[in-house]
């Protein structure tokens, strides 16, 4: 960082590395930093959506997820679904779901795979991380290390190692 302090991605990574050890509120920082930078950085949006749609601060998640769509990628729209869901706006997330679905292949499963990691449903949220890896999605390795975080030691987590071909114990 000392080299470059403007580079965003840097810090993205190093944001991403401080979730790795538990160190949230570095990586939180971390990725404020970023934003500050590039008010237009989608992923850190993208990931501060993310983190406090788990830690439950859902109007916060709302509006990170919702600028994290409107500059990055169509399925980023999964965590805006899964956002809405959590706050009870079930016709919403069902209309931006059905949008995810009509995107068919490409783009649906990584948008699938938020909805359901935030929606709780881990299951189904694998089945759709396995259908990124099968369809070559890049970002399945990079969500896939977030899953295996999410997943700690529970039963999913074998199932994920298998999927991303990282030993199972």
């Amino acid at each position: 960082m000392a080299d470059d302090p403007l580079n965003t991605l840097a810090r993205y990574l190093l944001a991403d590395c401080f979730l790795a050890v538990g160190t949230e509120a570095e990586a939180v920082a971390q990725l404020r930093r970023a934003l500050e930078l590039d008010p237009d950085y989608w992923v850190a949006h993208f990931r501060l959506g993310a983190l406090d749609a788990v830690r439950g601060s859902l109007d916060e998640a709302l509006a990170s997820a919702e600028h994290a769509y409107r500059l990055g990628p169509s399925w980023t729209v999964g965590l805006v679904a899964a956002v809405a869901a959590r706050m009870g706006d079930r016709h919403r997330a069902e209309e931006l779901v059905q949008q995810l679905r009509n995107r068919r292949p490409h783009g649906m499963a990584g948008g699938l795979t938020w909805f359901y990691v935030i929606t709780g449903d881990y299951g189904r949220a694998q089945d759709w991380l396995e259908a990124m890896v099968e369809e070559r999605d890049p970002w399945a390795l990079v969500w896939g290390r977030v899953l295996f975080t999410v997943f700690g030691s529970g039963s999913l987590r074998p199932r994920l190692a298998r999927t991303m071909n990282l030993p199972t114990s």
